[in-house]
């Protein structure tokens, strides 16, 4: 057994100028850029100076998101309670990062400390409620159908796939092509094994098929090596590349 640590994913930090097309916010941009600015109407030649004035104008205004990636929450148990306490923490990060007090640090932790009571103690109410409901006969009947519902989503799934399968059938029966050379092009003649040449599908069903064949002994390179229309499969010796080659159901082929 491998156990290992799970690296969180930090993603960039970004100020958050889509508040800009909230009027209010934009306004008050407007009004800690000019006084960042001196009050001046004109920008100076300098664009540098200017980019950065706007850029930490946008950070104080405007603020920077934290830099963590979402996680996807379930949201079955959420209630107003918990939006309520989220709503305030998230005023108070507010609040904290326009002006970073202790004071006002000590707000943002203390609604952040009672948020994870008020999740805690909303995901608790919710499943004991689930489970109340679950040793009822209503709760059975959900249980059914639920299952009943799951295994109808599972045989929808495998009727596309089936369709999918129909439909290329279709394309390979009765096809029939010629061959471009430098005099000009062959006499109509049946495909009857193998895949259209110059067909864009052909590759994929080609890479379907071989992955398929290769999944249960597949190698790393070199000694299975997947191409566009190719398989290489590489072994000490010949005798176990026709082992291999049966065992995928293949035969080796003599060229004369």
């Amino acid at each position: 057994m491998v156990v290992c640590r799970m690296a969180k994913i930090e993603t960039e930090k970004k100020t958050k100028w889509w508040k800009l097309k909230k009027e209010e916010c934009c306004e008050e941009f407007r009004q800690k850029l000019k006084q960042a600015l001196g009050g001046q109407v004109v920008l100076p030649d300098d664009w540098e100076t200017t980019a950065e004035v706007i850029r930490e104008t946008g950070r104080k205004v405007l603020v920077v998101s934290s830099g963590r990636r979402k996680e996807d929450k379930e949201t079955w148990w959420w209630n107003e309670e918990v939006q309520d306490s989220v709503q305030r923490k998230r005023l108070a990060k507010k609040k904290w990062d326009m002006d970073m007090t202790e004071e006002n640090r000590q707000e943002y932790k203390e609604l952040q400390r009672r948020v994870k009571r008020e999740v805690s103690k909303a995901k608790q109410k919710a499943y004991d409620e689930l489970y109340t409901r679950l040793d009822t006969r209503e709760g059975e009947k959900d249980l059914y159908r639920l299952a009943r519902q799951r295994d109808r989503d599972g045989k929808d799934v495998q009727q596309e796939y089936e369709k999918y399968v129909r439909v290329v059938q279709d394309m390979y029966e009765r096809s029939r092509t010629v061959v471009r050379c430098a005099v000009g092009q062959t006499e109509e003649f049946k495909v009857e094994v193998g895949l259209h040449q110059g067909s864009a599908l052909s590759p994929f069903l080609f890479a379907i098929v071989m992955d398929q064949l290769s999944e249960e002994d597949r190698q790393e390179s070199p000694w299975t090596m997947m191409f566009a229309d190719d398989i290489v499969i590489c072994s000490e010796s010949r005798e176990q590349v026709e082992e291999n080659l049966e065992r995928r159901g293949l035969r080796w082929r003599e060229e004369e």
